[in-house]
């Protein structure tokens, strides 16, 4: 079942649809959204003792690239990308950084397969077939949509997932089934999958530092750093950020010049693995050029946080990879429970939940009623190619953020059903849908530009589990499905949306 993870399948979880709502056996599915967190990768900021040869085996070669790029690919081509620069500032070779791995494609290529045996190929779950059995039709019908955030592993992971939902080679030649699929690449400023796109909105990066200060995510680092081998951990990391940091003061005295800033690009470790380096500049997605301004006398000091030392560790434990020397799998379980509190206390901040996944809820509410009010539209699927962080701020401006850390290929779906009258009689009260949705009885002949918006409901899960929404009136109870009308969806997106972001 979806949520589970599979031996040889790295930390991802495996995809499986839900079970269709109880109360509504006539019920039919009209469209899909997926926001899927990418595969298995390499280390954002590896730890000082990694190198790119221990990687090596995991890389992706150019004939892979080549390979994916046949399913899908960037449209227009060739988008800025915020993890393509090959070097750092003093020349080190970054190639390697945060990229999909092998693990990973083959784990998002696992989800694009289970996707097509839910969606392409079965009637199960009640979806009836909702999409077209081969990738030409979906591009002519204009079926299925795609985006990425604006990071490679992304855009890799999205490619790899068409390759299972549509798993036969395009071939050249007009009469080909196969087509490439176009995958859009926002600027990263535009990006509602980011949630802090840029670091621009300052209120947020505020908050974030006031939440991460509470005692409770101190106390849980704290007791992590007890931990022997996650000590000399924190402690190299430490040793590493001061040598750059004197290197960024040395090259301050120069003046003005080019900075390059490089962070998680996404990940949900941003806040805390990105620190503010002597330049006095806020780390963050994207890349300056300001001048520098005197350097300060003190170096910068802080030490690396919970998030910093966890993610290269879980990183290489993914993997099965040798991890640092007197750090053991239970180090690794517990320094990720130390990164969790500090994400369960963010998530459950109502405004820092709707600063970080506002925007990206109101697309998607605004998408389902575009794809059922627009005459012979034919979009089924949308798939989001997004990050950790992504599915950490849909949840929580959802009100439902699990209290644990997405794996990779993890997914939020949102499915809008069509509530169709039930033909056997009903007892007892009547039920919440035939009051708020006008169920009623519709004809296998009737089509999209005939369906009333009134009988459409929607239903969000996390990984298979079907999520309560807090806050959204005249839902389901947990044994009928937690269906909720459109309409109190789309009510509720923009009201959690900040107007002054």
């Amino acid at each position: 079942t979806s949520g589970e993870t599979a031996e040889g399948h790295g930390a991802a979880v495996v995809f499986a649809p839900a079970p269709p709502p109880k109360t509504h056996p006539n019920a039919k599915l009209v469209f899909v959204q997926v926001l899927t967190r990418h595969g298995d990768r390499t280390s954002i900021n590896p730890l000082p003792s990694e190198s790119k040869q221990q990687w090596r085996g995991f890389l992706l070669d150019d004939s892979a690239d080549a390979h994916l790029a046949k399913f899908a690919a960037p449209s227009p081509v060739n988008p800025k990308l915020l993890d393509t620069r090959r070097t750092d500032m003093y020349g080190t070779d970054t190639s390697w950084h945060g990229q999909l791995t092998t693990q990973g494609e083959a784990q998002l290529r696992a989800t694009g397969a289970s996707i097509r045996k839910w969606l392409v190929e079965s009637d199960a779950h009640g979806a009836r077939s909702l999409l077209p059995v081969s990738s030409r039709l979906a591009f002519e019908q204009g079926a299925v949509t795609i985006r990425a955030t604006a990071c490679r592993r992304t855009v890799q992971s999205a490619q790899a997932l068409v390759s299972g939902l549509y798993p036969s080679e395009p071939e050249t030649g007009e009469d080909s089934s196969q087509a490439t699929l176009p995958i859009q690449v926002r600027d990263r400023f535009k990006e509602s999958m980011f949630p802090n796109p840029g670091m621009a909105c300052v209120r947020q990066t505020e908050l974030i530092r006031s939440l991460d200060s509470d005692q409770s995510v101190v106390g849980a680092e704290q007791i992590a750093w007890q931990r022997r081998g996650l000590a000399d951990v924190r402690a190299l990391v430490h040793l590493r950020n001061l040598e750059r940091r004197q290197r960024e003061r040395a090259a301050a005295t120069l003046g003005t010049r080019s900075v390059t800033i490089e962070s998680a690009a996404g990940e949900a470790s941003v806040a805390s693995v990105a620190e503010t380096g002597v330049l006095g500049i806020a780390t963050g997605d994207r890349r300056v050029s300001k001048p520098i301004r005197k350097p300060s006398k003190q170096i910068n000091q802080r030490l690396p946080s919970a998030t910093s030392v966890w993610e290269p560790l879980q990183a290489l434990a993914n993997h099965r990879l040798t991890l640092p020397m007197r750090v053991t799998p239970d180090d690794v379980t517990a320094i990720r429970a130390a990164a969790e509190t500090r994400y369960v206390n963010r998530a459950t901040n109502r405004e820092g939940a709707s600063l970080a996944g506002g925007r990206l809820l109101e697309e998607l509410a605004e998408e389902i009623l575009t794809a059922h009010s627009t005459k012979n539209k034919q979009h089924k699927l949308s798939i989001y190619s997004g990050h950790d962080s992504s599915i950490l701020a849909l949840l929580a401006v959802l009100g439902a953020f699990p209290g644990r850390w997405p794996p990779v290929a993890s997914t939020v779906v949102v499915e809008t059903w069509e509530v169709l009258g039930d033909k056997q009689p009903r007892h007892g009260r009547v039920h919440w849908s035939e009051q708020t949705l006008g169920a009623r009885q519709v004809t296998s002949d009737e089509t999209a530009d005939s369906r009333d918006p009134s009988n459409l409901a929607v239903r969000v899960l996390f990984n298979g589990e079907v999520l309560t929404l807090d806050g959204c009136v005249g839902q389901d109870s947990v044994l009928d499905g937690r269906l909720v009308s459109l309409s109190a969806f789309v009510e509720m997106a923009p009201a959690r949306n900040p107007e002054d972001y």
